[in-house]
């Protein structure tokens, strides 16, 4: 019997693939899968790694060994076979989009990367991949774009729910980044990034996010008599625009529930404009002000343009092409967690071993991680369950985590 560990970062973007893709591969193979939080859990993985050896553990993103810190202990003990980096954002822009493929030669040579086409394999082969080690298995979360509909609320339900008006027509608006702060700089700087790039994006999102706060609040009463407004902060992340009482701020559900009630998704940079698409909703680039080509995410330009949202109603009467989402997260036949099972399948029979001969130096800086993450992860356990503001307080990974929290804790 095979152990496979998948890891989540972000709640609303990964958990139900994840979840999916776990039963899917336990009942194509002999395996037990477990779902762990990037962030809560990881004394979870720890915990199996003493018990067993770990045949394969999935993560959301893997582009230098740094990155995977959290688990190199694992790897210097021995303790886990492979690590398949799932990949979940493909779609960058110029600026941007060297992060997307790994950097050094351990998440190069000793990582498996999932590519959504043939067109995501050739750039991770130009970015010196060994084709043995990219597994082309479509974009699994095209799969809750596909099956969306019959198993999530329908729309009435949906507005009962969260006060909202199901005869009218629902625009979601997707916010698609926040600012960076020195920290997070001074990070990106060390992974290739470039100053002038990460200062200018800055005050793009600074400048773009106060006028999608100006527009949404000067609105006209005539605009809501037809429409309701859902404003979606990014992943993550908390709402920091000061917005009235006719929008409705929610981060909660699915980001494919909703694409089975909303007419119409605008967002600046987001490619869930693209899953938009492939679910038959009108998919609008929003766009306030202009901006440098190099921080246009590919693909976005060639959607129709709003530039004030009071204006939406003149972009609608003009025909739109819906079909942009194809080049960019390829097919959506409702087949790709199954493909990506298989391929899963695959790598475990073929008992690839990439980690076991691989050597660390040393392990005292991930000694010393790896108690800091488990002191972490038990104290944030304890404080969620406490339900004490003093200890919940003390948890910065409450605080800026507070939409993944692992649904295991709540119940």
């Amino acid at each position: 019997m095979k152990t496979v560990v998948i890891l989540y970062e972000h709640i609303s973007r990964e958990y139900e693939v994840c979840t999916r893709l776990k039963e899917a591969v336990e009942s194509i193979t002999a395996a037990n899968v477990f779902v762990f939080s990037l962030h809560f859990q990881m004394d979870q993985v720890y915990k199996l790694a003493t018990k067993q050896i770990i045949d394969m553990i999935m993560v959301p993103y893997a582009y230098k060994e740094k990155s995977l810190s959290g688990l190199m202990l694992l790897v210097k003990r021995k303790r886990v076979k492979l690590i398949l980096n799932l990949r979940h954002e493909q779609i960058g822009a110029p600026y941007n989009e060297h992060r997307l493929y790994p950097i050094d030669s351990f998440t190069k040579n000793r990582v498996f990367h999932i590519a959504w086409t043939d067109y995501y394999k050739e750039k991770l082969i130009l970015n010196g991949v060994p084709e043995k080690h990219i597994l082309v298995t479509q974009n699994p979360r095209t799969d809750l774009i596909a099956s969306a509909g019959a198993q999530y609320p329908q729309k009435e339900l949906f507005a009962q729910q969260y006060g909202l008006d199901a005869k009218k027509k629902w625009l979601l608006v997707c916010e698609s980044g926040e600012v960076y702060s020195q920290a997070q700089i001074t990070r990106m700087l060390s992974l290739g990034y470039r100053e002038e790039d990460l200062r200018e994006y800055n005050c793009i999102i600074e400048r773009d996010k106060a006028a999608t706060e100006n527009q949404l609040n000067s609105l006209p009463d005539a605009f809501w008599m037809e429409y309701e407004v859902i404003y979606r902060p990014h992943p993550g992340t908390k709402c920091n625009l000061s917005l009235n009482n006719h929008i409705h701020v929610i981060n909660s559900e699915s980001i494919y529930c909703w694409l089975t009630c909303v007419n119409v998704v605008v967002s600046r940079m987001s490619t869930v404009l693209f899953e938009a698409q492939a679910k038959n909703v009108l998919a609008i680039w929003y766009r306030p002000n202009d901006i440098d080509d190099r921080f246009i995410t590919y693909g976005i330009d060639e959607l129709p343009v709003l530039e004030n949202i009071s204006q939406i109603d003149s972009v609608l009467v003009s025909p739109i092409k819906n079909d942009t989402y194809v080049r960019y997260i390829g097919a959506v036949n409702g087949k790709s967690i199954h493909y990506l099972a298989e391929a899963v399948s695959a790598l475990l029979e073929d008992d690839k071993e990439t980690l076991l001969s691989f050597d660390l130096q040393t392990e005292i800086p991930y000694v010393r991680l790896a108690l800091r993450l488990y002191v972490s992860n038990k104290y944030s356990h304890i404080a969620f369950k406490s339900k004490c503001d003093l200890l919940l307080h003390r948890s910065k990974s409450l605080i800026v985590f507070e939409n993944d929290i692992p649904p295991a804790w709540r119940e």
